[in-house]
């Protein structure tokens, strides 16, 4: 199971760690994990959603964000594909450009045999499994790009929510509905002006 990492954004003094990154300050929140590898994924999430962005939101909102995943290498994307095949509707959320039609049903293949069977042994549930990821390591996600991050629904209030769906795309992803995934498909995310948060909801 890979380890939970959270951060947390916005002006509370609840999260249990501040850091400073580049001229940021941002509030970690982290479980099971190790700070080294909450720090790189804070930076590696930096490439294309911007946690200015969200930060931005969660101080003019007083909400405190909380981003539940963000930049993945090609392994962990593919083990969270694995552990959350059932909440992507086997696959079914993919585009089929990401993920034709072919290659997802070679995956949910796989993976009934590693989760579904009653027959199969530990040994084809093992091998099953190991297919399935190495087939997820050659999918290109929003999550692998530094597009993409997941924000805890509890965490982000309605007009908040409001904020981040005029810069971000928010994509349901069936049966999940502890998390909201954002992600930016093209071009950079914008800088927060005066301007922008003029078209933001009212606090």
């Amino acid at each position: 199971m890979l380890p939970l990492q959270f951060y947390c954004i916005g002006p509370s003094a609840y999260c249990f760690i501040n850091i400073r990154l580049r001229k940021y300050s941002h509030k970690v929140q982290f479980a099971m994990g190790n700070i080294t590898q909450v720090l790189q994924e804070v930076v590696s999430a930096n490439k294309v959603v911007k946690l200015d962005y969200v930060n931005a939101v969660g101080v003019h909102y007083s909400a405190n964000i909380v981003i539940t995943s963000g930049y993945r290498d090609p392994e962990r994307q593919a083990q969270a594909m694995f552990g959350n095949w059932l909440k992507l509707n086997r696959g079914e959320v993919y585009k089929e450009d990401h993920l034709p039609a072919e290659t997802r049903k070679k995956m949910n293949d796989a993976y009934k045999i590693a989760e579904e069977s009653p027959k199969a042994t530990n040994s084809e549930k093992a091998e099953a499994k190991s297919k399935f990821i190495e087939l997820g390591k050659t999918i290109p996600g929003y999550h692998t790009q530094g597009r993409a991050i997941d924000i805890s629904r509890g965490s982000l209030p309605e007009r908040a929510k409001q904020a981040l769906d005029k810069e971000l795309k928010q994509v349901q992803e069936n049966n999940n509905i502890s998390i909201w995934h954002y992600q930016k498909e093209e071009g950079a995310v914008s800088t927060v002006t005066e301007d922008t948060k003029s078209k933001w909801p009212k606090p």
